[in-house]
């Protein structure tokens, strides 16, 4: 039987429901970790905002960001890909990482003070932000 199921089995009881609640987390977590995708750890925590699991699965996220966001050559397929993730900020953070990698190849490839000072307006913290 699904914890779920059990939570509205015992719906008056608190502490059963949020001793079953917390294990739906868990295992809804521990699925997640299985699966290891972004698109895994995203939706638990889309779906479990609260959960205690939520800085675990965020800095998955981050670990598996830079690979996943390195396969895209336009900042714009980056930005198009991040807008499908808004709630994480591993997520996000790691789009903008990659964006200002490309724009500052881009800046060193042309090599004029205007480049520089172009990416550098578009990303004044600089390259790794």
């Amino acid at each position: 039987i699904e914890a779920q199921h059990l939570e509205e089995a015992f719906s008056k009881n608190a502490e059963i429901v949020k001793l079953l609640h917390n294990k739906t987390l868990t295992d809804r977590y521990k699925q997640a970790c299985a699966e290891n995708t972004i698109d895994g750890y995203y939706a638990f925590i889309k779906s479990y905002p609260s959960s205690h699991h939520i800085d675990s699965a965020e800095n998955a996220l981050s670990q598996l960001a830079p690979r996943f966001f390195s396969a895209f050559t336009t900042e714009e397929a980056i930005d198009s890909v991040a807008a499908l993730y808004p709630v994480s900020n591993a997520l996000q953070q790691a789009a903008m990482k990659q964006k200002s990698r490309m724009a500052f190849a881009d800046a060193c490839r042309v090599n004029t003070i205007e480049s520089y000072s172009s990416y550098l307006e578009r990303y004044p913290r600089g390259v790794g932000l």
